[in-house]
């Protein structure tokens, strides 16, 4: 049984997993394309890239005079702002009830 931090294989579509589990359960990570042009049963399109920073999208927050989300919408795009922060944010979540439960 899987718990904690971890990864998991798609080998026959070409992407790799990194998260975390409890009780054998993905609940929070990444999903990467890995060889994804050498394996038998490719994903039918590539994951998408992910901005790092705030200020990479199409339009700032700043820019379109909204509140703070999470999400930049653009004309034809929706991108994550802060997707290592998202991500530490679930984690730690997790990882508290998995604390409590022991």
């Amino acid at each position: 049984m899987k718990n904690g931090q971890g990864r998991f294989f798609y080998l026959d579509h070409g992407q790799l997993f990194e998260g975390f589990w409890v009780d054998d359960v993905a609940k929070c990570g990444t999903m990467i394309d890995f060889g994804r042009d050498e394996v038998p049963e490719p994903t039918r399109f590539p994951i998408p890239e992910v901005s790092r920073f705030p200020g990479t999208c199409s339009h700032t927050q700043r820019e379109r005079k909204e509140p703070l989300t999470p999400l930049s919408q653009g004309t034809d795009e929706v991108k994550l702002l802060d997707p290592d922060g998202v991500l530490k944010e679930a984690l730690a979540m997790f990882q508290k009830t998995e604390k409590e439960g022991d």
